[in-house]
Parts: C-alpha cells; structure tokens; sequence
C-alpha cells in the first residue's frame, strides 16, 4: 500500500512537471484537463495514505525499508 500511495504521489508531480507542454499545444482543454487528473490521482494518493493511518500505524517504521526495497 506504501508503493502505491508513493506512486500516485509521484505521478501528481510528474502531471505537474508536465503543465508547460500542455499548455503549448494551445488548448486549454488540455490544461484543464491535466488539472482534473492530478487532483484525482491526489485523491487516490490521500485515500491510500488515510488506509494506511488507520490500519497499519504499527508498521510506520517499515516505510523507508519498503522505499527503499
């Protein structure tokens, strides 16, 4: 579950990275668009992030190993 919050997390700032480009296809739609979908994936990433708060607080200190694995 760690690398799945971690990975929704990584993708908002990769979509965020990504902005200028879709901002230069001169579309707005494109935009708005990227926008929609960071929120989602932000979304996902808080959800998995509140499961893992409530269920497995006792396993906190596995989180670097499980990064870093």
């Amino acid at each position: 579950m760690v690398m799945i919050a971690f990975d929704e997390m990584c993708t908002c700032h990769a979509y965020a990275a990504d902005k200028d480009f879709y901002a230069g296809l001169g579309n707005d739609r494109f935009v708005r668009w990227l926008r929609e979908v960071t929120v989602d994936e932000a979304v996902h990433s808080m959800n998995v992030v509140n499961v893992i708060r409530a269920q497995y607080s006792d396993r906190f200190r596995e989180v670097g190993t499980i990064l870093d694995g």
